[in-house]
C-alpha cells in the first residue's frame, strides 16, 4: 500500500533531501505540492511529477486522496499548518524544529493527538 502525500513547502530540505528520498520509496506517492511562491510549487510539481501544485494550504488539504502531509515550511508556519492538516484528518511529518518553542511543539503534538492523526 502506498501512502499518498502532500508537501507543504517546496524549498530547501524538501527539494534537496526529502522529496528525492520519497521518490525512491516503493510505499510513497507524491500527489500535490504547495508553496507560497506558485512558481516554486509548479517547478517542484514538474520535477517530481506530482499531480497538483498550489500556492495555498486549503486547496492541498481539500484533496481527499492525500493521506499525509510533509510540512517543510519555515518554523513560524508549522503550528498553523499542522493544526489545519490535523483538522483535515491528514497524518503529519513535520520538519524540525516542530515549533518555535518547546511549548508550541507540545501544543502541536497534543492537538494532533486530540484529532486522532499521527505526528512524526
Amino acid at each position: 500500500m502506498k501512502i499518498k502525500w502532500g508537501v507543504i513547502g517546496c524549498g530547501g530540505i524538501a527539494d534537496r533531501r526529502t522529496l528525492p528520498g520519497m521518490m525512491l520509496a516503493d510505499n510513497a506517492e507524491l500527489v500535490a505540492v504547495m508553496d507560497a511562491n506558485k512558481a516554486a510549487a509548479e517547478s517542484c510539481k514538474e520535477k517530481y511529477n506530482a499531480k497538483y501544485a498550489f500556492d495555498n494550504i486549503e486547496e492541498l488539504l481539500a484533496i481527499d486522496e492525500i493521506q499525509a502531509v510533509y510540512i517543510a515550511s519555515p518554523v513560524f508556519c508549522h503550528k498553523e499548518q499542522a493544526f489545519a492538516a490535523a483538522d483535515a484528518g491528514k497524518d503529519i511529518l513535520i520538519e524540525k524544529p516542530v515549533g518555535l518553542t518547546s511549548e508550541e511543539a507540545e501544543e502541536i503534538a497534543a492537538y494532533c493527538d486530540k484529532k486522532g492523526v499521527k505526528l512524526g
